[in-house]
């Protein structure tokens, strides 16, 4: 059995805020970590927030399949359906 940890709870709680509309990587983020500490940038100059909840988005991935979260080029990630 897979367990959720809060913060990929939190996260696919997010997204399931507006089912079927693709939310941006930095949204995500801003929900996940308030902190400012969380913003500063990494060696690459990508704030770690946004660095950490795509870790987050990959190990949901690895838990539950590549589709329970869909990547929309450019605009962000949604749940994927599943029938």
């Amino acid at each position: 059995m897979n367990r959720l940890s809060l913060r990929e709870a939190r996260l696919l709680s997010e997204l399931a805020t507006h089912p079927g509309v693709p939310t941006p990587c930095d949204q995500l983020a801003i929900a996940l970590f308030p902190s400012a500490s969380d913003w500063e940038a990494s060696s690459i100059r990508t704030p770690r927030a946004v660095l950490r909840t795509q870790a987050t988005i990959q190990r949901i991935r690895r838990k539950f399949g590549g589709d329970v979260i869909v990547t929309i080029v450019g605009q962000g990630y949604r749940l994927g359906v599943r029938v």
